[in-house]
């Protein structure tokens, strides 16, 4: 008969084994989605949001502007998805939890048709208070929204959501004078903390004020794997 420690050990290895089994399957499915995106031409996002910072107005801006030119889709966790439908996409609302929409979910969109092929497909993952990575479902890139409102302190992204992005998308609003000193503190600020990430300055709300960022979704598009 084994010792209790033995037991103890052998649980405990079961346990961990149990904890591997999930994110080995997402990893395994984030994998084979990447290589279905890249052999249909489908250039996958991964949106997340900072602190106090909302996606919807650059996506809305972002889909009125495409729609017509390229296949539209989003996968989200949470919000009113009737605004998104009537700028032209395809939306599918995860259910569950929020931050539910995870490798395995887009896997199941690409299986069923959802996902267009050679257009643009964005998987939304609303902001998560303690800061955690949201994961990889195959996305070529993740782009963090960050907003000017309030003090920059209070909008900062943390860290392991800065790590995490490949490019952060400001977005700066009607850009009032009091919002350009706020957003010239929160610039410093992010670069502070990460230097090396590229930003674009974005707003739905002002002419020509999405032409940087539809600029970078062209050049993205022309690479569809993982791009900095």
């Amino acid at each position: 008969m084994r010792s209790a420690p033995d037991r103890v050990d052998g649980a405990y290895r079961r346990v961990l084994a149990l904890g591997r089994e999930p994110t080995a399957a997402r990893s395994g499915a984030a994998a084979a989605n990447r290589i279905r995106f890249e052999a249909e031409g489908t250039l996958a996002l991964k949106l997340v949001t900072g602190p106090h910072a909302s996606a919807t107005p650059l996506l809305l801006g972002t889909f009125r502007a495409l729609h017509g030119q390229v296949p539209l889709a989003v996968i989200t966790a949470a919000g009113d998805d009737g605004p998104l439908r009537a700028a032209g996409a395809r939306v599918r609302a995860s259910s569950g939890a929020p931050r539910a929409v995870d490798a395995r979910a887009v896997a199941r969109a690409l299986d069923d048709g959802f996902v267009p092929s050679g257009g643009l497909l964005v998987v939304g993952c609303p902001h998560d208070p303690a800061g955690s990575p949201a994961g990889d479902v195959g996305e070529a890139a993740t782009v963090l929204v960050v907003s000017v409102d309030g003090d920059p302190e209070r909008t900062l992204p943390p860290p392991t959501l800065l790590d995490e992005a490949d490019v952060v998308v400001v977005d700066t609003g009607l850009g009032r004078a009091r919002q350009d000193a706020l957003l010239d503190r929160l610039l410093v600020r992010i670069r502070q903390r990460r230097g090396d990430v590229p930003m674009l300055l974005a707003s739905a709300l002002a002419d020509r004020g999405l032409a940087s960022w539809l600029e970078w979704l062209k050049r993205a598009s022309r690479r569809p794997r993982r791009v900095a």
